[in-house]
Parts: structure tokens; C-alpha cells; sequence
């Protein structure tokens, strides 16, 4: 707009020159002065419209720039009096409102648990302390409970870590420990037993490590153990020798 009001002004002014040299000529000629008055006139008039239009909407870009800096550099007073620049030191902390949270417990089974499949001995591999942590956060499942085949496990039991196994079998032994005693602590129970019974294939050795009491059972009686498979464990005879013994940890005998 500037730009625009600048341009005509500038052309009202040399149509005025024009005009006025126009009007020179026919005073010295002495030719009909009229309608170069009126011209000149029209001229001058543009000319002033123009120019004070254009001084009302025109501010040098320095002066806007220096007007600008002071205010934002010097507050003023309400009497218009520049004053010391004011630098704000403390805030009110605004109040904090407490977020609920958002995390959402990972339920055991989506857990990636890594078996140790590379040492069988359960004193060394740490896979009972897997199937211990297992029982306790599903203490009464077996929803996905499989019916196993104890010799194939025995020959393979990393096959099978992870799974609740179901086996059965004719009670060996049973055996109840107190609380506090180092296998009560091993298996994170107050109550615990060590059940060993003959699979129903006659040979393979099944020790379950119980996490309950074994209750009345008894050498002889027929059972059903549900545990995870854990690795194997050599057992010393009285004779000289070792009997090798599937290893499994669960919550129920029955």
C-alpha cells in the first residue's frame, strides 16, 4: 500500500512540473491559460491527497525497530516515564495433580522364562527356582495340565520345561519336612514333601519335590503328581552305585 501511494504521488508531482511548465509557456505566447490552471490545480491536489497519505501509512523500518526494542527493554510507568526493567525472580508452583498409573501387571504366562537346557544336574541349573516362581503365581493351575510318558521325559526333560506334566505312579517314599529346614526354604513353602514313586512303566524313578504336605499318603499307594520337569538328579544307593531320578516341582499330589 505504501509502495502504491508513493508511486502516485511521485506522478501528481511531475504532472504538476508538467502542468506548470505548460502554463509558463502560454503566459510568455499569451495563449488560453484555462484548462492548464485547471490541470495544475488537479495536479497539486493529487499530489497533496497522495503525500500526506502515504506519510500517515509509511514508518521507516530503523524507527520500528528501535521503537520496538525500548518498549520491550523499558516498561513504562502509567506517566509514560521509563523505569528500571522489573525481573521476575519467584513463581507460585502450580499444584501438581496426581497421575493414576498406567502399568498393567504382565501375567506370568506372557513372561519369557529361559530354561537352562544345557545342564541337567538340578543343584546347578536353576530351573527349580524357575518352577518354584511358576507355582506361586499359579498356585492351583492346571488348565494346560499334559499326561506324560515319564521314560520320555526322563530321556529328554528339557523338551518339557515350562509345561505342567502329569505322571503317575506306585509311592517309593514319602517324606514330610518341617518349616525352616533347607528344602522348606529351597521351595519357598512352610509345607513341603519329597515324593518318589515307580512310574507305571515299572523302572523310570519320578521324585516329585512337593510344595504342600504329602497328607496320608504312604509306600505303596497309588498317586498322580502335576509338577514342571526341572532336569535330573543322581541318588546314591545303599549298595554302591546311583540311581538316576526325574526331577519334577508342583503344588499337588493326588
Amino acid at each position: 500500500m505504501t509502495a502504491f501511494l508513493s508511486a502516485m504521488c511521485f506522478i501528481s508531482a511531475v504532472a504538476f512540473m508538467v502542468y506548470l511548465i505548460i502554463l509558463i509557456i502560454k503566459f510568455i505566447t499569451k495563449k488560453p491559460k484555462k484548462f492548464t490552471l485547471i490541470g495544475l490545480a488537479a495536479t497539486f491536489v493529487c499530489f497533496l491527497v497522495f503525500g500526506i497519505a502515504c506519510g500517515m501509512t509509511y514508518t521507516p523500518k530503523e524507527k520500528l525497530s528501535n521503537m520496538e526494542v525500548a518498549d520491550i527493554a523499558t516498561p513504562k510507568s502509567k506517566e509514560g516515564n521509563a523505569e528500571a526493567p522489573i525481573i521476575e525472580t519467584t513463581k507460585e508452583p502450580k499444584p501438581i495433580t496426581p497421575v493414576a498409573p498406567t502399568h498393567t501387571p504382565i501375567p506370568t504366562s506372557k513372561i519369557e522364562i529361559i530354561w537352562n537346557k544345557s545342564d541337567l544336574n538340578i543343584t546347578t541349573n536353576g530351573n527349580l527356582a524357575l518352577a518354584v516362581n511358576l507355582l506361586k503365581n499359579n498356585p492351583g493351575n492346571k488348565s494346560e495340565v499334559e499326561k506324560g510318558d515319564a521314560a520320555l521325559i526322563m530321556k529328554a526333560p528339557w523338551d518339557y520345561y515350562g509345561k505342567m506334566i502329569s505322571l503317575s505312579g506306585a509311592v517309593s517314599s514319602a517324606e514330610d519336612y518341617p518349616p525352616g529346614s533347607d528344602f522348606s526354604k529351597l521351595l519357598e513353602s512352610d509345607k513341603t514333601a519329597e515324593i518318589v514313586l515307580i512310574a507305571d512303566d515299572g523302572y523310570t524313578i519320578i521324585d516329585m519335590f512337593l510344595r504342600t504336605s504329602s497328607g496320608t499318603l504312604k509306600t505303596g499307594d497309588y498317586v498322580t503328581v502335576f509338577g514342571y520337569p526341572v532336569g535330573r538328579m543322581e541318588i546314591e544307593n545303599r549298595i554302591g552305585g546311583s540311581f538316576t531320578h526325574l526331577i519334577l516341582v508342583g503344588n499337588t499330589a493326588e
